[in-house]
């Protein structure tokens, strides 16, 4: 007879008080291929052995001292429990009786002996053969129920992201709605003078990093739109670019602005509230006015640069965002640090790669081409007569001072076109507010230079090279102490160290 090479391989467990039997059944499976026999004469025993080895069959006899078939056959039920024990009975008892008792107590099938081989062998293939295809089904279902549940467990990880990219559009939507109802120059930033080509190329080399920017400049500048460039060059590109204008916040509200608060953490916290540094998770901060952050909140900045966590107000778990950070400011950051009102630990996470905005005063080449352009945009948007700029109008333009930088000239620019008659366009720039000057320059980040005195960059540079290497001279090249240079400059000397190295200031010069 013939065998599935896979019944060959089942484990057969033989329970009979007769020696000859069991090696007779033993003797008659080895022949035919069976491997794994096991077999004993005490059915105590063969309980245990069912329990230890877990046979696919076992060939159980009815009559025994200890322990009858019967009994042997509910112990292994409850082995089993859920499934029918794989029993054959094998017994000499021929009565119909104890047939239907033995099917009724839960055997798979039932033969009388004297045993015939054919029939016996027919029998336990057809058991084994059963048992299986069952395991096989029970197996694929086992398969198919852990295939369900990973990718149930997939699915729901897909729904908890797409919750929090839901959540997260949400909130993205509401600050996007917020900034339209913010009036701001969207327009791309103009100028073909040197001093903007050098600030071109320094944005074309930061923006393919997550490098933190410090952009410095007078108010007016465009250092917004400085920081939209490298947001919009950046591989963030595709994140919101989120704004913080700190200049305009309440102090009492800074720390909610930044990180948000929990509904009821506070008086006046009617509902939970999403902060700044979360909205901008994936994207960029802009920190506008930077300078203006309060001395007390300063460390808890400086903490979610440098960990990338936070707690918002009311709650005790940290949450961690992936932000790159653009700090713009219209002050001298190491002056704050000076007068105690700026941390310099912060200064240095900030000032990572510093961009210096020049006021429109030193690049008075690109006012015709910026003053064409407001022209156009304006002129358009508030659906006025298109005027064209004569070169005495351009020479009055590039003879002021600007002390409220492109700002100030749009408004200058929107104001004569309103006013202007026949198509002609003037400026009267000598009636400008005297304070607008003192007020621009009180914060500026370089002292007032005069309109017939101009300065370039470099110059600038050299004056205050010269400048610290003359106190250095003086000192005889001590930075430290009561009459080293620092004290001198009336700088911590620690900026004066900075100063020195970002000038290339050598011993001995």
């Amino acid at each position: 007879m013939n065998f599935d090479p896979k019944v060959l391989e089942s484990k057969v467990l033989i329970i009979d008080d007769e020696p000859a039997n069991v090696r007779l059944v033993e003797q008659m499976l080895k022949m035919h291929g069976f491997t794994s026999l096991e077999s004993t004469t005490d059915p105590c025993i063969g309980v245990e052995m069912y329990l230890n080895s877990k046979p696919d069959l076992v060939l159980l006899d009815l009559l025994m001292p200890k322990m009858n078939g019967f009994e042997v056959l509910k112990e292994i039920k409850k082995i089993e429990k859920k499934s029918y024990p794989p029993v054959l009975i094998l017994t000499a008892l021929v009565d119909q009786d104890t047939h239907l008792k033995a099917l009724e107590a839960g055997a798979r099938d039932f033969l009388t002996k004297p045993l015939r081989q054919n029939e016996v062998l027919c029998r336990i293939r057809n058991i084994l053969e059963v048992r299986l295809l069952h395991k096989h089904i029970k197996n694929h279902n086992l398969d198919l129920e852990e295939k369900v549940a990973e990718r149930t467990k997939e699915l729901v990880g897909a729904n908890i992201e797409l919750e929090k990219l839901r959540n997260q559009l949400e909130i993205e939507n509401a600050y996007l709605r917020e900034e339209v109802t913010t009036e701001f120059n969207v327009t791309g930033i103009i100028g073909n003078s040197s001093a903007m080509q050098n600030v071109f190329n320094k944005i074309k080399q930061v923006a393919g990093s997550d490098s933190t920017v410090l952009i410095q400049g007078e108010t007016g500048t465009g250092k917004e739109l400085i920081a939209r460039a490298i947001h919009e060059q950046s591989q963030r590109k595709k994140r919101t670019l989120v704004k913080v204008n700190c200049g305009g916040i309440p102090r009492e509200l800074f720390e909610s602005e930044f990180f948000g608060h929990l509904k009821g953490s506070f008086t006046g916290a009617i509902k939970d509230r999403t902060g700044r540094f979360q909205l901008a998770d994936q994207g960029t901060l802009f920190l506008d006015e930077v300078g203006e952050i309060p001395i007390e909140l300063q460390p808890k900045l400086l903490r979610v640069l440098q960990e990338g966590e936070f707690e918002p107000i009311g709650d005790d778990q940290p949450r961690s965002v992936d932000v790159r950070i653009i700090a713009a400011t219209n002050r001298d950051l190491e002056n704050e640090i000076e007068n105690g009102s700026f941390r310099e630990d912060l200064y240095y996470r900030l000032d990572v790669f510093p961009i210096h905005v020049p006021p429109l005063r030193e690049r008075k080449e690109d006012i015709k081409m910026i003053a064409n352009h407001y022209i156009e945009s304006h002129s358009r948007r508030l659906n006025l007569k298109r005027v064209k700029l004569t070169e005495e109008n351009i020479r009055d333009l590039e003879s002021y001072d600007w002390p409220g930088n492109i700002r100030e000239l749009q408004n200058v620019i929107e104001r004569a076109l309103i006013t202007a008659q026949d198509g002609n366009i003037s400026f009267d720039l000598r009636a400008r507010p005297t304070f607008i000057r003192s007020s621009i320059q009180k914060n500026s980040l370089k002292e007032p230079v005069a309109v017939d005195g101009v300065m370039t960059v470099d110059e600038e540079r050299d004056r205050s090279r010269n400048n610290i290497i003359a106190a250095l001279k003086k000192s005889r090249w001590k930075v430290y102490g009561s009459d080293g240079a620092a004290n001198i400059l009336g700088l911590h000397p620690q900026t004066l160290t900075n100063k020195m190295k970002k000038l290339g200031i050598k011993k001995n010069e």
